[in-house]
């Protein structure tokens, strides 16, 4: 995990220049492992086996929790229910815990050294775990609403629905 997070931490700040010299802050000594989740939700070991009996749920709060809340719920049941495949190596997801571990050390500070954050981000964690699941990201009636206006809770309304059509379709395709 070191080694990733020293990679993971350069690519942060290639990429965001800025966060290379934060304010000062108290750093928070951590003597826990920090939460190592893919998609803040599932452990990689278990999901590069396969092995679907375990998810964890809300780990990530912002003022969106509620519609998070309902998305990576469904996300997490669609893994459970083989709903939803990961076609990532357990190298490549570990990367991108690695990563978001750097980036939410770098851009919360003392906050995101102790766990996985997505306060400001929410709106993208969201739209990820979205297209995971092959669902509509994009909500609203037009591109105008999409850009400058919130997400609300009615965006999302129906997306149990269109999950168990998608489910339904597949195991039509497999037939």
């Amino acid at each position: 995990w070191e080694s990733l997070h020293v990679e993971a931490e350069k690519d942060v700040l290639d990429k965001f220049p800025i966060l290379k010299n934060p304010p000062s802050h108290h750093p928070r000594r951590v003597i826990h492992t920090p939460y190592r989740l893919y998609r803040h939700i599932l452990p990689s070991s278990l999901a590069a086996q396969d092995d679907r009996s375990l998810v964890f749920l809300g780990l990530v709060t912002s003022v969106q929790t509620s519609i998070y809340a309902e998305v990576s719920a469904l996300w997490a049941i669609s893994w459970m229910e083989g709903m939803l495949d990961i076609s990532k190596s357990k190298e490549k997801m570990d990367y991108e815990i690695a990563r978001i571990n750097a980036w939410c050390e770098r851009r919360y500070l003392a906050r995101g050294q102790t766990r996985q954050i997505a306060s400001a981000e929410i709106q993208d964690v969201t739209d990820v775990l979205m297209r995971d699941m092959g669902l509509k990201v994009y909500r609203k009636s037009n591109i105008f609403s999409e850009i400058f206006l919130p997400g609300f809770a009615q965006d999302y309304k129906g997306i149990v629905q269109d999950m168990l059509e998608k489910s339904k379709e597949e195991r039509e395709k497999q037939r």
